[in-house]
């Protein structure tokens, strides 16, 4: 006796997840040969065609009834020699397979100094070099739940509250759907600060020497600094690359009260002004005595030569008057 197999197939709806995004697609499931009756004894190849990008992103589970019987990496299944038994109906489903991340992402910050100060501007930037269309999460402190999205995430430090450890990692709609996340960047946050101003002479100055300046900021690089004569007055301010002014040749006009700050990045920020510091200028004071010490300190020779000049002449004198008496008494 031959005995035939009935086998309804039926494509079993699959909930396919990527990125955030959801969508429900319909697989088919078809059976060769296409006979309207097939015999025990023959096979049977079940496919379960899937209209969403390659066989080999899917895993195919196949089920008979509701109970899963076996599932593949092929979107096909073979049953050789079937059996009255397995006469069923028989489903596809499609589950999208689970892979280990490769796509890295990189977290860079600029400007790079550290540490930061309330009222600078910090650029946050996550990078991911393979594939498009990235959406960048941003996390902070020990949160796993993103605080923005965008690629780039630039913010002005408004508080030490900022201080924190930040990271991030890259989502999108296609395979792969995710990065891992990046590396983590701890911001160091200060308060904005004071320099010291301090010069190389201690009292007044004297005229036509020269004076430096020298603005004290011990808190990490990148510093530019500037400098404020009689007010503070940004409009009239002198810029140094180093944290040093000279003044080559102190002038009366140089007297008077000085400042400096320092700024960085772009645009500028600054720091806040030093408290004020004086330079008094004074001439030096001259007198016959003073002139003869300095000469004598700067030619003790010519000295000795005037002094034996002076002996010589009296000594040249006396002898004149010697002769005149002689001749005289005569």
């Amino acid at each position: 006796i031959v005995m035939y197999v009935c086998l309804p197939v039926l494509g079993l709806i699959s909930l396919v997840q990527s990125g955030h995004a959801q969508a429900w697609y319909q697989p088919t499931l078809s059976v060769q040969p296409n006979w309207s009756q097939i015999f025990s004894g023959e096979s049977v190849t079940l496919t379960c065609s899937f209209p969403k990008g390659r066989v080999t992103d899917w895993t195919f589970y196949w089920y008979r009834e509701n109970t899963q019987f076996h599932h593949t990496d092929e979107n096909y299944y073979i049953i050789r020699g079937i059996t009255v038994d397995q006469s069923s109906k028989y489903y596809c489903y499609v589950s999208e397979k689970r892979v280990t991340l490769t796509v890295t992402a990189t977290l860079t910050v600029e400007p790079r100094w550290s540490p930061v100060f309330t009222g600078e501007s910090v650029t946050l930037k996550c990078e991911i070099q393979s594939h498009s269309n990235w959406r960048y999460q941003w996390y902070k402190g020990s949160r796993r739940t993103a605080v923005s999205q965008s690629q780039t995430n630039t913010f002005t430090i408004r508080s030490a509250a900022d201080q924190d450890q930040y990271w991030c990692r890259g989502e999108r709609d296609y395979r792969p759907s995710s990065s891992q996340f990046s590396n983590r960047v701890n911001l160091t946050v200060k308060e904005t600060p004071k320099p010291e101003l301090t010069s190389s002479h201690k009292g007044a100055a004297l005229i036509g020497n020269p004076v430096v300046l020298y603005c004290e900021l011990d808190q990490s690089a990148g510093w530019r600094f500037y400098w404020s004569k009689h007010t503070q007055s940004p409009e009239n301010e002198t810029k140094t690359e180093t944290h040093s002014y000279t003044i080559s040749s102190v002038s009366v006009s140089d007297g008077g009260q000085y400042w400096c700050r320092a700024g960085r990045g772009n645009p500028v920020y600054y720091t806040h002004y030093s408290d004020a510091h004086w330079i008094n200028t004074t001439r030096a004071s001259f007198s016959v005595f003073s002139l003869l010490s300095s000469f004598m300190a700067v030619s003790p020779y010519l000295l000795v030569s005037i002094v034996l000049g002076v002996k010589c002449y009296r000594a040249r004198g006396k002898n004149s008057f010697s002769v005149t008496a002689d001749y005289t008494l005569f």
